[in-house]
């Protein structure tokens, strides 16, 4: 809202029309507040609206009268200082008490749509918004009760509604902590509104929860009704009511009010708190599931019944039985699942030979009854992507829908290169704010790195789908709701591409809409298709957020609207509800700031791979526009890879040298910064230097990439300038940094070796033993030597082609169809096969040491097929690119006669 635009009036307290002059304030504010015009009246006070001059925001400040005794004086101190400490998005924040002349005044936060006592002037509310606010109230009443606090004066003019519709409790002046703290009214001295106090308030006790539960159905039967459940012609006639009466049934004063949602409110307006629910977070479980079981009188009365048939026929086992509880857990083995109720009877189980499981329960589905929601996977294999890996059983047992945690083409569309298989989702039941939890999950492609985050909303009848597709693992999903009026979702994780930094990732689930699925955005180091969906679509992404080089799990430990405080490791990060570091300068300013420099920098990567702008001056206008960002230094590394790699993209590999070793001289501690720089200096001939770079990268540290990567490139470089004395100095480099895997990563590379230099001797192609998902081309290498030794090219070409559709592998497995092909006579299907395998290939050969050594052998795999098809022209052309990108190994040699 605008500062200097007036709020719309509102109905709150006894409302004072447009068309009555407003009243001067009969008292004199400090000079920070500016009172505007009066909003109502009530016994005690006034609410007048008001402008904080200092903060340029409007506000409500309550005047209470001028003859209040220190003992409510006190009370009202303490209304402060309690209100100040407590943050929920369904609760008035207080901002502070002031004094003003004899008087005594709160300023607490404005809320524009007015109150439920005024809506209830219109007549009973629509069963679905009745709902909404019981829904709202029990969420915040939970919060209270959580930290032992009482409200006590839950009533309609107390509900206010925000400009989205939601509840707000306001009026603190009557909490009490449970436990200590001295409260400031009389034993016997019963507090709050008669029409709404519980019988323990009316006798004076001390409150529980349950007084406000009780409270709260008195509302929600005058928000279905239209009326009290007891009246009378004096307070004392309505609060003998309350102690002895019985309420009517709404049902007979609202015919279209749901069985479950009476039953609701008669258990809420027990006599006795002990027949209500412990507290409103019980309270809030059960009207979410729909599903109301009858107070525990009807249960003592019920079992008195049942001893008097057991003394007749013995039948109570029967009737317990019959009444066995609802679905209340489920648990998991590698191979079974089995569901319980409350009370531990198993209600039913589910072998899954051969599986691992993941399973979390929730009403997802939104029947008033919960379901299970089961994730599996072959164990240990991993699953295709595309596989219907999660399904949702009914309360009975059947299932009720399954579909796929990852598309099929899903992790191949923005991951080329990536591997088909993914792992088994691991599944979350988050409250996103609606009456049902939502169900969510986090996928991650074997052995890569991709991840996919995906929800479902059934319950408003969305279809599942991606949210969140991630170059990095995201191992953590919190919902919170940051900005006070809807949740949102934090991912956290690491980005691969970024510099194997930890990240958190908000996320509006809310940005999509319709029965349709969501609409996925991308982790923003990819720059095509963040700047694509930013430029046609409502990304989800709200906020990206690298934190710095990974030091272990990231987790959100706390998150609300006062902010994120995220665990990296052993490292504790406070953000604010945009995702800004507190020793950030964007701290407080929102998210835009960060979104506009994502999206400078897509465009600027975009433009220097296309070669449409100067590469220099492109990185100098992103560094001058956008220097606020970039004080951050994990959002510095961000940019300085994204560049580095656009620029290699565009040939400019001298340029994206540049670039790493000036950041190299200001982080030495980052070891992407030394992997991406010894990539460049390999691609472009430097051996010597790119040697030195990737050891530096090997070198243990403390946080960020492990030495794996740097490793797998050290061995490539050494197999592609055809050193055995570089290799056996690597192999012993790697054998002695405590590289993560060494042993399988030596074992598995072996086979590159031997390939590399023609030889086929089935030794040396040996990987039993071995977690060949960590290098999956020796599937293809094993192959190819068979062929060279047996020079079976049918066989060959009919395993090759199998492989040929494996977006990881399948480049190299058309090249083998391909040389097979040719030695078969098939030299046009052989031009074929290598022409789309180099398509394939080229690309990646100006960023990554092994695409380059694939390269090579495709440009001679293509060459040598253009031999056999007459084309010598064409075929001395690949055969000089084979020479200039692996000249020591076999395919980079010149043809023999």
């Amino acid at each position: 809202m605008p500062v200097e635009a007036e709020p719309n009036r509102s109905k709150t307290l006894t409302f004072v029309g447009a068309e009555t002059p407003a009243p001067a304030p009969p008292f004199t504010l400090p000079p920070r507040w500016q009172a505007t015009r009066l909003l109502g009246t009530g016994g005690q006070a006034e609410v007048w609206l008001a402008r904080d001059l200092e903060l340029g925001e409007w506000v409500a400040v309550k005047v209470f009268r001028d003859d209040l005794t220190e003992t409510q004086r006190e009370r009202l101190r303490r209304e402060v200082r309690l209100g100040r400490s407590l943050s929920h998005p369904n609760l008035v924040r207080v901002f502070e008490l002031i004094e003003t002349g004899s008087r005594l005044a709160v300023a607490m936060e404005w809320v524009s749509g007015g109150s439920l006592a005024a809506r209830l002037e219109d007549g009973p509310l629509p069963i679905g918004q009745a709902v909404a606010v019981a829904d709202d109230v029990l969420g915040v009443l939970a919060y209270l009760h959580g930290r032992a606090i009482v409200h006590r004066d839950v009533k309609p003019s107390n509900l206010l509604l925000d400009d989205n519709g939601s509840v707000r409790l306001a009026d603190l002046g009557l909490v009490r902590p449970l436990e200590g703290g001295g409260d400031l009214t009389a034993t016997a001295m019963a507090v709050g509104t008669p029409g709404y106090m519980s019988p323990e308030q009316i006798r004076g006790l001390d409150p529980t929860p349950g007084a406000d539960l009780y409270s709260l159905g008195v509302t929600l039967f005058h928000l279905l009704a239209g009326r009290m459940p007891f009246d009378g012609n004096s307070s004392f006639e309505v609060a003998d009511k309350h102690l002895h009466a019985s309420p009517p049934d709404v049902r007979s004063l609202r015919p279209d009010c749901p069985a479950w949602l009476a039953r609701f409110v008669r258990r809420l307006i027990e006599k006795s708190s002990r027949d209500r629910w412990p507290d409103a977070a019980c309270a809030l479980d059960a009207l979410r599931r729909k599903r109301v079981l009858a107070s525990p009188r009807f249960w003592r009365r019920a079992a008195l019944a049942a001893a008097a048939v057991l003394a007749v026929g013995g039948l109570v086992a029967v009737w317990a039985d019959a009444h066995r509880g609802a679905l209340a857990a489920v648990r998991v083995t590698r191979d079974q699942l089995v569901v319980i109720d409350a009370r531990r009877h198993e209600l039913w189980r589910r072998q899954v030979p051969g599986a691992a499981l993941d399973a979390v329960v929730g009403d997802f589905l939104g029947e008033g009854e919960p379901q299970v929601a089961v994730s599996s996977v072959p164990a240990g294999l991993g699953q295709p992507a595309g596989t219907e890996d999660i399904a949702v059983f009914g309360a009975d047992g059947r299932e009720r829908a399954r579909f796929a945690s990852v598309g099929r083409t899903d992790l191949v569309t923005h991951f080329p290169g990536v591997g088909p298989t993914v792992d088994m989702a691991t599944l979350f039941a988050l409250d996103l704010g609606g009456a049902h939890p939502a169900l969510a999950w986090i996928n991650q492609s074997l052995p890569w790195f991709p991840s996919v985050v995906g929800i479902w909303e059934a319950a408003r009848g969305a279809r599942p789908g991606p949210v969140l597709f991630n170059s990095g693992y995201i191992t953590g999903l919190t919902a919170a709701a940051l900005d006070g009026k809807r949740r949102e979702l934090i991912a956290t994780g690491i980005n691969n591409r970024l510099g194997y930094q930890a990240v958190a990732v908000i996320l509006d689930p809310a940005s999509h809409g319709g029965l349709g699925s969501p609409s996925p955005g991308p982790s923003p180091d990819l720059a095509s298709d963040w700047q694509f969906v930013n430029a046609t679509s409502a990304s989800p992404v709200v906020a990206y957020v690298p934190l710095g080089a990974s030091r272990g799990e990231t987790k959100v430990v706390a998150a609300g609207l006062s902010g994120i405080t995220v665990r990296a490791g052993e490292t504790v990060v406070e953000l604010d509800a945009s995702g800004n570091p507190r020793t950030s300068p964007l701290f407080g300013r929102g998210p835009e700031p960060r979104r506009r420099f994502w999206d400078a920098l897509a465009v600027a990567c975009l433009e220097i791979e296309a070669g449409r702008e100067n590469p220099d001056r492109v990185v100098t206008a992103l560094d001058q526009g956008h220097a606020d960002v970039l004080a951050e230094p994990p959002m510095q590394l961000a940019r300085t890879l994204m560049l580095s790699r656009s620029l290699a993209l565009a040939g400019r590999h001298d340029d994206a040298v540049a670039l790493l070793e000036a950041a190299v001289r200001r982080t030495p501690e980052e070891s992407d910064l030394w992997l991406r720089l010894g990539e460049q200096l390999a691609i472009g001939g430097r051996t010597a230097a790119a040697v030195d770079a990737l050891s530096e990268a090997v070198r243990p540290r403390l946080a960020g990439r492990r030495g794996v990567d740097a490793a797998f490139d050290l061995l490539l470089l050494a197999t592609r300038e055809g050193d055995e004395v570089l290799y056996r100095r690597v192999v012993g480099r790697v054998s002695g940094a405590n590289v993560a895997q060494a042993p399988q990563l030596l074992v598995l590379f072996e086979p590159i070796w031997a390939f590399c230099r023609g030889l086929w001797s089935p030794t040396s192609f040996n990987v039993s033993g071995a977690d060949i998902t960590l290098f999956r081309a020796d599937r293809v290498l094993q192959r190819w030597a068979q062929f060279e030794r047996d020079g079976d090219a049918a066989g060959a070409e009919r395993d090759a082609l199998a492989l040929a559709d494996d977006d990881e592998i399948g480049p190299l497995a058309r090249l083998l169809a391909a040389r097979a092909q040719t030695k078969a006579g098939d030299a046009a299907s052989a031009v074929g096969e290598a022409r789309a395998a180099l398509g394939a290939l080229a690309p990646g050969s100006r960023i990554d040491i092994e695409a380059r050594l694939w390269t090579a052998l495709a440009q001679r795999v293509l060459a040598d097929a253009l031999v056999a098809a007459g084309d010598r022209a064409s075929a001395a052309e690949h055969f000089a690119a084979a020479a200039r990108l692996a000249p020591q190994c076999w395919f980079g040699q010149p043809p023999t006669r």
